[in-house]
C-alpha cells in the first residue's frame, strides 16, 4: 500500500475528468443527480464508485445520441434511490479525518506566513485568531454549497440542510470574532520556540495526510474501482 497516494482523491479526479467529456445536457442531469445523492448517508468512497458507474452510463447515452434519462428507462430520482438503497452507510469518522487534515494544513500555512512576516522571532505561537481563521477556511466549501443549493433541482435531506446551516453559522460567528474582537491574536493556544512549533505543525500535517491516505486506500480495497 502506497501511503503517499490517495485512491479516494484519484477516484474523485478520474470522475471529474470523465465528466468533462459529457455533453452539456447529460452533464447537467448528472450534476443534479449527484447533488441529490449527496443527501444520502452513504460511504464517501462508495458514492464516488456509483458516480463513476453513472458517468459511464451517461457516456454511453452520449454515444447513442440520447439523454441519460432515456438510457435509464426511469425517473432519475427513482434510479438514484434504487442505486443507493443497498450502499454502505457512511462513517462520520470519514468526514472528521478530512476536516482534521484540512485544519492542520491551513494552520500550517497561516502560522508559516505569520512567522515569516514577523521576521522569524525566537518566541512565537499559534494564536486563537489563527485557529479561528483555519476553521473558517476549512468551512469555506460549506458556505459555497449552502449558497448554491437553492439553484439545484433536488433539495438535500433535512439532516443535511441542518448540518450545512450549522457549519455556515459557526463559520460566520468565527469570522466575526476574527474580524472584530481585538486581541485574539495575542491569546496563544501554543507558545514557545517558533521553529519547533513550525516543525511540529509540518509533522502533524504530514501525519494527518498519511492517515487519510491509509484509510482511503483501505476502503478502496473493498471495490474493483480502477
Amino acid at each position: 500500500m502506497n501511503l503517499f497516494h490517495n485512491n479516494y482523491n484519484q477516484l474523485i479526479q478520474d470522475n471529474i475528468d470523465a465528466m468533462a467529456n459529457l455533453s452539456a445536457k447529460n452533464w447537467n442531469i448528472l450534476k443534479k443527480m449527484f447533488e441529490y445523492m449527496s443527501s444520502y448517508n452513504v460511504s464517501l468512497f462508495e458514492l464516488e464508485i456509483i458516480k463513476k458507474d453513472m458517468i459511464g452510463i451517461a457516456l454511453e447515452a452520449d454515444a447513442e445520441g440520447v439523454d441519460i434519462n432515456q438510457k435509464l428507462g426511469m425517473n432519475d430520482k427513482e434510479f438514484c434511490d434504487s442505486l443507493l438503497s443497498d450502499a454502505l452507510t457512511k462513517h462520520y469518522g470519514e468526514e472528521i479525518l478530512l476536516i482534521i487534515k484540512n485544519i492542520f494544513f491551513w494552520l500550517l500555512i497561516i502560522f508559516a506566513l505569520g512567522f515569516w512576516f514577523d521576521g522569524f522571532p525566537s518566541q512565537y505561537g499559534i494564536s486563537l485568531s489563527d485557529c479561528f481563521f483555519a476553521i473558517i477556511l476549512c468551512n469555506g466549501k460549506e458556505f459555497i454549497t449552502t449558497i448554491l443549493n437553492k439553484y439545484i433541482l433536488y433539495s438535500s435531506s433535512r439532516k443535511q440542510k441542518i448540518i450545512k446551516v450549522a457549519f455556515t453559522i459557526i463559520s460566520f460567528i468565527l469570522l466575526m470574532l476574527w474580524l472584530f474582537v481585538p486581541g485574539l491574536d495575542n491569546i496563544f493556544i501554543v507558545q514557545g520556540n517558533g521553529y519547533i512549533i513550525f516543525v511540529f505543525l509540518i509533522l502533524l500535517t504530514i501525519g494527518s495526510v498519511l492517515i487519510n491516505n491509509y484509510y482511503w486506500n483501505c476502503c478502496s480495497e473493498k471495490y474493483n474501482w480502477n
